[in-house]
C-alpha cells in the first residue's frame, strides 16, 4: 500500500483518548474519546465504552453534544458516573448501564468534578468550590465581570489554564445517590485534592497543603484524613514534603501515596512511592533506593493514576520509567507475602519490540546496580509509554493507555492471569484507519558520551518523503525542564519529517526520565551544560545521518523551557539559518514577578532570588544578549499564558526589533501555555506559521 504524507490537516482527524477505567468485574473499560468539530471550532469530548474480551468493538456511551470526562464505576458496576457539561456548568451525572438517559446528580453553584463512590456505591465524593467556614452561604464570583476588583494578597493568586483565583477555595463534598442534599465535608482557606475514601466508607483521604508556608509552595502538600461522622481532620505526612494520590490498602491499615520527603527548596524533587499507616505512623518509602523519580512519563509529568493495591495487601501497581519507556510494575509493600520479582528484561507481552535489559543501566554511563529484583516487577515490556492505568476489584487486570513513537495513545488491557505472551491487548484502534494511510518516520536511537561521562540520548527522525541530496534539519527541544522525550507520540515532529525535515530531539541534562542527578544538573545552570549537550547531539547526528545534513539548513525550536532554550541557543550561536520560539522566557528576572511560578518554583530552580543572584539572572537571559542574535526568529505565544506570561516574548521581540534584527511576532488570542493545543483554529494557523517560517528561511 502506497501511504501518503501526513499533513497538517491530519491534527483534527487524531482521536484523543484519555482515563481508560477498568470495571470492577474486569470485564468492560470505559473512557474518554476527544475529537474535533472543525465548523464549530472546538473539541468535544465523550464517553466510549469497549469489553475487555472478545472482538475489540468500542462504542460510544454518550453523545457528541456535550463535554464528558471522567468516568467512574460504581462498585456494582451497573453505572458509571461522569462529569459533563451537558447542563450548562460541569456537574457530575450518573449513566446506568442497562437502558436509559444520564441523570444529573449534583447541582453545585459553581461546578463540580473528580466523582469518587463510596465502597457501599450509596454517596459520591467530588471537589467543588467552597466557603472557608462550612455552613456559610455559597457566594460563586464572576470571574467574567470586568468592573470587579481583583484583590491579591498571596503570590498564588492565579494559575495557568485556570486565571486568576477566586474567593472561594476547593474542598471535598459528599452527596447521597437518593437525592438529598450535598454536604461539604472540608473547609478552611486552603484547596484539598485527592479524595479518596476508606474501604469502610468512614473516612476520606485526600491531599491538601495547609502549612503557614503554602504560598511559597509550587505544588503538592500533604495527605490528610477526615473523619465522616465527626469531621475531626488529622494530617499523615509532612508538611515539608510533598504528596499526591492517596490509595487505601484493603485492610484500611495503611495509605499508598506518591510524593517526596525532600526539603521545600529542592528541585526537581525526586517522587517516590511511600505508605503510611492510616494513623500516621510508620511512614516507609517502597522506592527509596530506586535512583530516579517513579510516575514519570515523557510527554507528560507525574500519571493521573494513584497507586493500585493488590487484595491481599502485598503489593500495589504503579508505573516506572525504563530509559524512554513508562512500564506498569509491581511493587512489594513488605505487609504481606512478596509474589516471586522477575527480571526487568522478562516483562509481559508489549504492543512493540522487547525491551533491553534491566534498566538499560549503563545506557546512561552509570554502573547502576539492578534494582528490579528488589524493587519491582515489570508487567509490562517494549518501546512504548503506559500514560495511565486503573485496575478491577481484585487486581487482576489493568486497563492500560499505551502510546508509542509511532502511534498515539489507544487502550490496552494487561491480564496478570494470562500468559505472557497474551497478557496485554490492545482494545481500542480509533486512529487505525489514519495510521494505515499515512507514511510515518521511526525514531533512531542516538547516544553520545560528553566530557565528562555523562550519557545523552536523542532521536532523528529522517525525512518520510524523497528529498534532495543533502536535507535541512529541526532540533526541537522539549519543556520543563524536567520534561523529557521518550517513547510517545508527537504529531509535530511527524509532520516536519513528512515536509521533507530530518527531526533530532533529545534529552539534555536536566531531562526527567533518568538519575536524580541528572534531572538535578540543570538546576541554577538554564544555558549550560544542557546547551552544550543539545550541540553535541546535533554534532553527533549531523555525523551519521543518511541522507546527510545541510549544515546550512538547520532549524532550532521549542516552547516553554524550549522556548528559552532556542532564544537563548541564537544569542550564543549562529550556526541556525531559522528559529522559532513558543511561550518562551527571555527575561528570567521578569519571569520571576509576573509568572505564576516564579516566585515559587523559579526560587528552586534558579538557586534564589533576583535579589540574591541578579548578576546569574540577567546573564542566564537572552534579552541581555539580544544583539548577539543573527538568526531568523519566529515568536508565538498565547495572549492568556500565566505559567510564561507574553510579556516574555513582547520583551525580546521588541529588542530584536529596535535592534534591526529578523524576528517576526505572532499573538494568539485567549489561549493559554499550551498555545498548541487551544482552540482547532489556533493549533492549526499557529502550526502554519511554523511551518511558512521554517519553509522560508530553510
Amino acid at each position: 500500500m502506497n501511504r501518503r504524507p501526513l499533513a497538517l490537516n491530519d491534527l483534527l482527524s487524531i482521536k484523543g483518548v484519555s482515563d481508560s477505567q477498568l470495571s470492577p468485574d474486569g470485564l468492560q473499560i470505559a473512557f474518554v474519546v476527544e475529537s474535533v468539530d472543525a465548523d464549530a471550532n472546538q473539541s468535544r469530548s465523550r464517553l466510549w465504552i469497549v469489553d475487555a474480551d472478545g472482538p475489540a468493538q468500542p462504542r460510544p456511551l454518550t453523545g457528541p453534544e456535550s463535554h464528558d470526562s471522567q468516568p467512574r464505576w460504581s462498585p456494582d458496576g451497573r453505572t458509571v458516573a461522569f462529569v459533563s457539561n451537558r447542563g450548562g456548568s460541569r456537574q457530575v451525572w450518573l449513566l446506568p448501564l442497562a437502558g436509559g438517559d444520564p441523570r444529573q446528580l449534583t447541582s453545585h453553584p459553581v461546578a463540580a468534578r473528580e466523582p469518587v463512590w463510596s465502597p457501599d456505591g450509596s454517596r459520591l465524593a467530588f471537589l467543588a468550590a467552597g466557603p472557608d467556614h462550612r455552613g456559610d452561604s455559597l457566594q460563586p464570583d464572576d470571574k467574567d465581570d470586568r468592573t470587579r476588583l481583583v484583590w491579591v494578597r498571596a503570590h498564588r493568586h492565579k494559575l495557568d489554564g485556570q486565571g486568576f483565583f477566586s474567593s472561594l477555595r476547593t474542598h471535598l463534598w459528599i452527596t447521597p445517590l437518593d437525592g438529598g442534599d450535598a454536604e461539604q465535608v472540608t473547609d478552611g482557606p486552603f484547596d484539598d485534592a485527592s479524595p479518596a475514601w476508606s474501604p469502610g466508607g468512614h473516612d476520606l483521604a485526600f491531599t491538601s497543603d495547609r502549612s503557614a508556608e503554602r504560598d511559597a509552595h509550587f505544588d503538592g502538600g500533604s495527605v490528610h484524613v477526615v473523619n465522616l461522622a465527626t469531621r475531626a481532620l488529622r494530617r499523615l505526612t509532612p508538611e515539608t514534603g510533598r504528596a499526591a494520590h492517596p490509595s487505601w490498602s484493603p485492610d484500611g491499615q495503611w495509605i499508598a501515596y506518591v510524593g517526596t520527603d525532600a526539603a521545600d527548596d529542592a528541585s526537581p524533587a525526586p517522587t517516590h512511592l511511600w505508605i503510611v499507616g492510616a494513623n500516621g505512623e510508620n511512614a516507609r518509602c517502597l522506592t527509596a533506593a530506586l535512583d530516579q523519580s517513579v510516575g514519570q512519563r515523557p510527554g507528560g509529568y507525574l500519571t493521573p493514576s494513584p497507586p493500585a493495591w493488590t487484595p491481599d495487601g502485598a503489593s500495589l501497581l504503579y508505573l516506572v520509567g525504563d530509559g524512554p519507556s513508562t512500564r506498569l510494575c509491581r511493587v512489594p509493600t513488605g505487609t504481606g507475602p512478596h509474589p516471586p520479582p522477575r527480571s526487568i528484561g522478562d516483562g509481559a507481552g508489549s504492543p512493540d519490540s522487547p525491551s533491553p535489559s534491566a534498566m538499560e543501566r549503563q545506557r546512561r554511563g552509570e554502573a547502576r546496580p539492578d534494582l528490579s529484583q528488589a524493587l519491582y516487577t515489570p508487567l509490562t515490556a517494549g518501546r512504548c509509554t503506559v500514560q495511565s492505568f486503573s485496575v478491577d476489584r481484585q487486581a487482576h487486570r489493568a486497563a492500560l493507555l499505551i502510546a508509542s513513537a509511532t502511534a498515539p495513545a489507544e487502550v490496552w488491557l494487561w491480564d496478570g492471569e494470562q500468559d505472557e505472551a497474551a497478557s496485554v491487548r490492545q482494545r481500542t484502534e480509533l486512529n487505525g484507519a489514519l495510521l494505515a494511510a499515512v507514511a510515518l518516520a521511526t525514531p533512531e536511537d542516538l547516544r553520545i558520551s560528553r566530557p565528562d561521562g555523562t550519557v545523552v540520548e536523542g532521536w532523528l527522525l529522517r525525512p518520510t518523503v524523497a528529498t534532495a541530496a543533502k536535507v535541512p534539519l529541526i532540533l526541537s527541544i522539549h519543556g520543563g525542564p524536567h520534561n523529557y522525550f521518550g517513547d510517545t507520540f508527537s504529531f509535530d515532529h511527524q509532520l516536519f519529517a513528512a515536509l521533507g525535515y530530518a527531526v533530532l530531539y533529545g534529552n539534555p541534562r536536566g531531562s526527567g526520565g533518568s538519575t536524580e542527578s541528572f534531572a538535578r544538573a540543570v538546576c541554577e545552570d538554564w544555558g549550560g551544560a544542557d546547551f552544550h549537550d543539545l550541540l553535541a547531539l546535533l554534532d553527533h547526528a549531523i555525523e551519521r545521518a543518511d541522507p546527510p545534513i545541510d549544515t546550512a539548513r538547520l532549524g532550532i525550536t521549542g516552547s516553554s523551557y524550549g522556548g528559552f532554550m532556542t532564544c537563548w541557543a541564537i544569542t550564543q550561536t549562529r550556526r541556525f539559518a531559522a528559529a522559532v520560539a513558543g511561550a518562551s522566557i527571555s527575561n528570567l528576572v521578569s519571569f520571576f514577578g509576573t509568572s505564576d511560578i516564579g516566585a515559587s518554583w523559579g526560587t528552586r530552580e534558579f538557586g534564589g532570588t533576583p535579589f540574591e543572584r541578579l548578576d546569574w539572572y540577567l546573564g542566564r537571559s537572552p534579552l541581555q544578549h539580544a544583539a548577539q542574535v543573527d538568526t531568523p526568529l519566529l515568536l508565538y505565544h498565547g495572549e492568556a499564558d500565566l505559567r510564561c506570561p507574553i510579556e516574555q516574548s513582547e520583551q525580546f521581540f521588541t529588542a530584536l526589533h529596535r535592534l534591526g534584527k529578523r524576528v517576526e511576532f505572532v499573538r494568539v488570542p485567549t489561549e493559554s501555555h499550551g498555545v498548541l493545543n487551544g482552540s482547532p483554529r489556533h493549533r492549526l494557523s499557529a502550526r502554519q506559521a511554523i511551518l511558512d517560517w521554517f519553509g522560508r528561511f530553510l
